[in-house]
């Protein structure tokens, strides 16, 4: 997979997931234009990097029990 349309999923999964609309799984990965298969990766990924995403069914979306931002960034090592 490309880095940088990944990067924009996860850009966009996580969007959806602050404002509590993704909506179903099934929902969200058709939005997405991807597979249940690959959203339940993305979100793989991102529990391992340390994002706490859980889903409700009864409110139908993805949230964060905890705080995070997500950032994608190359810094020049000074020195």
């Amino acid at each position: 997979m490309n880095l940088l349309k990944a990067k924009q999923q996860l850009e966009a999964i996580h969007k959806q997931i602050i404002y509590e609309r993704t909506g179903t799984p099934e929902k969200l990965a058709k939005s997405l234009r991807v597979t249940p298969r690959t959203l339940r990766s993305y979100l793989k990924q991102m529990r391992a990097l340390g994002a706490q995403v859980e889903y409700s069914r009864t409110r139908q979306t993805y949230y964060y029990t905890q705080p995070v931002e997500l950032r994608f960034e190359f810094e020049p090592i000074k020195g």
